[in-house]
């Protein structure tokens, strides 16, 4: 149900991006993949109805598997040219891996998480774009809400934690 919520939220926001707009579209788990295969660090333009279409299709035909994270997720933010000046951050919670995979695997404490999410936040270019968040949040996570807050609140960008049957 929570990952219905996040493809239905990436839906909603899609279709209400400007037409004069740019936008690329992730999906991650431990690394980060564009949704519009071979398009990596590349803007693709809003008004191609077909790559958003495309994007929408692959999320919906991906299943979150593994780890999370963010980290990776955040370092596409240094690769694209020119630099987002705007990124949505759909998530579940705090991460539970950072750039690389942990020698063993195991359940991952709520520490080393906060410790992880410290070390994305950290991983963030000088000069951050706004990151906005979604959180679906998860029992289990009661931190994710004041990390990501402070996240938001630190780069200028917003905090939403929507209803359960929201979009």
């Amino acid at each position: 149900a929570k990952w219905q919520q996040a493809i239905n939220t990436v839906e909603w926001i899609a279709a209400r991006l400007p037409q004069s707009t740019q936008f690329q579209a992730y999906a991650f788990d431990t690394n980060p993949r564009p949704l519009v295969a071979g398009s990596d660090a590349r803007w693709l333009n809003v008004r191609d109805a077909g790559q958003i279409a495309l994007a929408l299709r692959t999320l919906r035909k991906t299943a979150p598997t593994g780890g999370t994270s963010l980290q990776n997720a955040f370092a596409v933010i240094g690769r694209m040219s020119p630099a987002p000046d705007n990124v949505i951050l759909i998530t579940d919670g705090l991460p539970t891996q950072g750039d690389k995979p942990p020698l063993i695997r195991r359940l991952v404490t709520m520490e080393e998480r906060e410790d992880l999410m410290k070390a994305a936040v950290r991983s963030l270019p000088p000069k951050p774009p706004p990151v906005s968040i979604v959180l679906l949040p998860m029992e289990g996570d009661p931190s994710a809400p004041i990390y990501f807050w402070r996240l938001a609140r630190a780069t200028g960008g917003g905090f939403l934690s929507p209803a359960k049957d929201w979009p």
